[in-house]
């Protein structure tokens, strides 16, 4: 039997560097109520939807490194979010710059959280594949700093029983890697069959070069060879599978 769910694409455009947490949870509640106005029964956020993205500047000082970050969710300038969220009975799926203290050190992370109808966090995801820079890049005016403000993520690709289906997440960069879909395909098949979703990174490529096979869904509908460097994500070369042996 299918299941639809009514999704809100919700995109917040530009958020200044002098804007406010409580500012921008405003802009989000307009675009959630809007949703909701819509038909909408989750509405899908931006990455780093609470700040400006801060990675496109170096910033040397720790103390206004971490104010770009939450350090609990919801908190006190994001709770009015997850009551909106419930009052509306509409769910949402969230992106911010993640501060945790884990393993008695400070830890950072590209985050996103599925949020559930009644306004309760059900799932979090925090971002593997990071694109950009560990450092700045001579002459440019914007830089791309996720390598240096944050790690990849820790929780591996999971899924959870929500808006009466199963559901994983990922964010931006993650899309483009087939791992990021071979790894929840298991856990989707475990949980609709009811049994315990377990998560963790089952991941059993070598670290370094590797020879596989990707499916062009979205285009020619071929097998494609694809050569690439699971450490570094550089593809090196792809041919058609059914030339891969000649």
């Amino acid at each position: 039997m299918s299941r639809i769910v009514n999704t809100a694409a919700a995109q917040m455009g530009p958020i200044s560097k002098s804007e406010t947490r409580r500012d921008t949870v405003k802009r989000l509640i307009a675009l959630m109520r809007e949703a909701k106005g819509r038909g909408a029964e989750l509405v899908v956020f931006t990455e780093l939807a609470l700040t400006t993205f801060f990675p496109r500047w170096l910033i040397e000082d720790e103390a206004e490194l971490d104010a770009w970050y939450e350090t609990e969710m919801p908190g006190p300038e994001t709770q009015a979010l997850f009551d909106e969220s419930k009052k509306l009975g509409v769910g949402f799926c969230l992106g911010y710059a993640e501060l945790v203290q884990e393993g008695g050190r400070k830890r950072r992370f590209n985050t996103s959280i599925l949020v559930d109808r009644s306004g309760n966090i059900v799932g979090k995801y925090r971002k593997v594949h990071l694109p950009g820079h560990s450092e700045p890049q001579p002459g440019r005016a914007h830089q791309h700093l996720e390598k240096r403000y944050f790690e990849p993520g820790n929780l591996g690709f999971g899924v959870w029983r929500a808006f009466d289906g199963v559901m994983g997440m990922c964010i931006c960069n993650d899309r483009r890697w087939p791992e990021t879909y071979r790894v929840m395909e298991p856990y989707v098949r475990e949980a609709k069959a009811g049994k315990a979703v377990k998560m963790q990174m089952r991941r059993q490529y070598p670290a370094g070069p590797l020879r596989e096979h990707w499916y062009h869904a979205q285009g020619c509908r071929n097998w494609i060879e694809v050569r690439r460097d699971t450490r570094t994500h550089v593809i090196s070369g792809a041919i058609l599978a059914r030339d891969a042996g000649r």
